[in-house]
Parts: C-alpha cells; sequence; structure tokens
C-alpha cells in the first residue's frame, strides 16, 4: 500500500498525467515535455551547461536534472516506486530494478565503465560496448521518466574523446524502442543480477555509432546554439497553456507501469 501512495503522488488524481511545474493536466504535456526537453538536450549539447566528466551516478543525476528542470520537481532524483513496461496486451511485462536496487547498481555499471579506454577503443569494440552500457543504464531506469534521454547524452559524453560518435538518428523509434525492450527478459527484475540480453541492442548500435562529424567545434557549437535561438523565439510554452512544436518522443498508454501491472 505505501508504494502505491508513492505511485499515486506522482500522478494528478484521476489520470495518468506526471505532476509537473506547468499544471498541465492532459495529453498536452506529451508536446510540452518533448519540446523542453529537447531544448535542454541542445544547450547539453553546444557546451552551454557545463557537467563535470566523472562518469558516475553524479553525472547521470546532473545531466536528468537539467533535462527535466523545467517540469518535473524531482528531477535529478532517483525514483521511489517500482517500474516496468508492456508493449503488447497480455504479454508479461518487463520490470526495471526495485528503487532500493538503483544506487548500488549505477555504482557498480559505472565504476566499471571507469575502467574503459573510451577514447582508444576500436569501432567493434566501442559498439560492443557502448550497447552494454546502454543496456545496464536501462535496466536501472534509474528516473520516473526522461530515462532514456537521459542515459543517451551520459553515452555521448562519456565517448566525445572518441573519433567515433553516437548519431541516434540512423535507427527508427520503433527499432530503438524494440531492442530496449527485447534486452530485458520478462518478468519481475528483483535484484541487479537480471537477465540482460546486450544482442539486440548491439544490432542497433552497429547503426548508431559513426564516424564523428568533421564539421569544426567552433562550427557545430554554433549551429546548435542557432537552434537553441531558433526554439526558444518559435514557441512560448506558459502555464496550463499552449505548447510548442512536438518532438520525437510521446509515451503511450502502456509506457511506464508501477504496482498495479
Amino acid at each position: 500500500m505505501a508504494e502505491e501512495a508513492e505511485w499515486a503522488a506522482y500522478l494528478y488524481p484521476g489520470t495518468n498525467i506526471l505532476r509537473n511545474k506547468l499544471g498541465i493536466q492532459d495529453e498536452r504535456i506529451y508536446e510540452a515535455e518533448a519540446f523542453l526537453v529537447g531544448r535542454r538536450a541542445e544547450q547539453l549539447r553546444a557546451g552551454l551547461v557545463e557537467i563535470p566528466r566523472t562518469l558516475d551516478a553524479e553525472q547521470l543525476k546532473a545531466i536528468h536534472f537539467h533535462l527535466g528542470r523545467d517540469l518535473y520537481s524531482w528531477s535529478g532524483e532517483f525514483r521511489t516506486v517500482s517500474l516496468g513496461k508492456r508493449t503488447v496486451e497480455g504479454e508479461p511485462a518487463r520490470w526495471f530494478l526495485p528503487p532500493k536496487a538503483i544506487a548500488g547498481w549505477l555504482d557498480e555499471v559505472t565504476a566499471d565503465a571507469r575502467q574503459v579506454a573510451w577514447s582508444d577503443l576500436p569501432r567493434a569494440e566501442l559498439v560492443k560496448e557502448t550497447a552494454q552500457l546502454y543496456g545496464y543504464l536501462n535496466l536501472g531506469h534509474s528516473f520516473r521518466e526522461i530515462n532514456g534521454r537521459a542515459s543517451r547524452i551520459f553515452l555521448e559524453q562519456t565517448i566525445e574523446g572518441s573519433p567515433f560518435t553516437l548519431n541516434f538518428n540512423q535507427v527508427e523509434t520503433d527499432e530503438w524502442n524494440e531492442a530496449s525492450r527485447d534486452s530485458i527478459a520478462p518478468g519481475r527484475s528483483s535484484s541487479p543480477a537480471g537477465p540482460l540480453d546486450f544482442a539486440p541492442l548491439e544490432r542497433v548500435f552497429g547503426k548508431i555509432v559513426v564516424d564523428r562529424d568533421a564539421t569544426p567545434p567552433t562550427a557545430a557549437r554554433s549551429n546548435l546554439l542557432q537552434r537553441v535561438q531558433d526554439l526558444t523565439e518559435q514557441t512560448s510554452i506558459q502555464r496550463g497553456g499552449g505548447v510548442g512544436p512536438g518532438g520525437d518522443y510521446r509515451p503511450g498508454p502502456a509506457h511506464d507501469r508501477g504496482p498495479s501491472l
């Protein structure tokens, strides 16, 4: 019952809409979230916000805080409820780690990641390592929302010294979601030893890992700055009011589910 109450506390009563700083209590929140989180992501990629590259849980939390700061009071904080996904009605849910396991899991995963010479890896090894690191982060699913987006930026920052980079536009959204789903076996993951299958993720990261763009860093940063400015000028989001252009992320009815699943 305690977890049921915690789950409900994240939501507006009688809805599946997360409580948010804009006061939006209907599906408009998905467009608002896509825009606002997307804008914050552009700021990170443009280097406008300094996140220490400690390659640990604190770095991931700092990324998440910045991405969600316009929307959620719990941005940068680990979730306090169980979380799982069911993409096909009737199939067993695929559960992420329980809340109490998250901190220790991330400490273990990032400690291993700090031992990897990311900038020196040949492409084939980088595909394998990034797929595994993402798989571990995905199993943890540390936050109530904005997990995949935070993890992708964490990976980008992790390999920023590599001659390769990550272009997530190389795969379709459905292909990405299926690989993330299929990496976790159905059933509840009650411990950090939850079963993982990295093969689906390695297939998509085989497309995502590409040669780093030859565009000079200053020019690339200038382009991102212009994009941030354009997004800011195009849309004004007001409390409970209109929202700007939607992004590529819109959770479906079976997105994240809590203890009642």
